[in-house]
């Protein structure tokens, strides 16, 4: 599995050579030079609707992405892992949601090492029941036998339509589920 910049240099290559041009540099990391100028700029999506594909259909790439620029948004730049994980320690921390037995490695949940225990996972839950945003947390997730990831499942249970439920699951590992009705 490659890297950020080397996925994001692979596309842009691709790309630019499917549309007829043709591309000799390589990718560098670091700081952006002082005397570079912006070319374009491209607003992103507002985080509500970034959360919501994240949760819709389950996108790893987006969730990695969105776990970077926690990292990038606390000032470092080119922001790691290391970054995000103490953004959002910190941000847990200012809500009295400390959670030493936390491990993050890489943002998506596809890691085997990434965990969190049952109480620390309930505590989220609670806080984000309680916060402003939880009807916009509540809307990203998907509905039993209507859209994303639940689209073509629990049609047949009686639930259709009655359920917002976010599940995952790692080969070899049993599934998680978040359920609110």
């Amino acid at each position: 599995m490659q890297d950020h910049p080397q996925f994001v240099f692979g596309v842009f290559r691709q790309l630019w050579t499917e549309l007829g041009g043709t591309f000799t540099g390589d990718v560098r990391d670091g700081p952006v030079p002082a005397e570079a100028r912006a070319v374009g700029v491209l607003p992103s999506p507002t985080l509500a609707e970034v959360v919501r594909d994240i949760n819709k259909f389950s996108n790893n790439v987006m969730a990695r992405q969105l776990f970077l620029t926690l990292g990038m948004e606390s000032g470092k730049r080119p922001a790691g892992a290391a970054d995000a994980d103490a953004a959002l320690r910190a941000w847990l921390d200012a809500r009295g949601l400390a959670m030493p037995e936390l491990v993050l490695e890489n943002g998506s949940g596809l890691s085997r090492r990434e965990r969190i225990s049952a109480e620390g996972l309930g505590r989220v839950l609670q806080a984000a029941w309680r916060s402003a945003v939880m009807p916009e947390l509540i809307a990203s997730l998907p509905v039993t036998a209507t859209d994303g990831t639940m689209r073509k499942r629990l049609k047949q249970n009686g639930v259709a339509g009655q359920a917002h439920i976010k599940t995952g699951s790692l080969e070899g590992a049993q599934h998680r589920r978040l359920c609110a009705g």
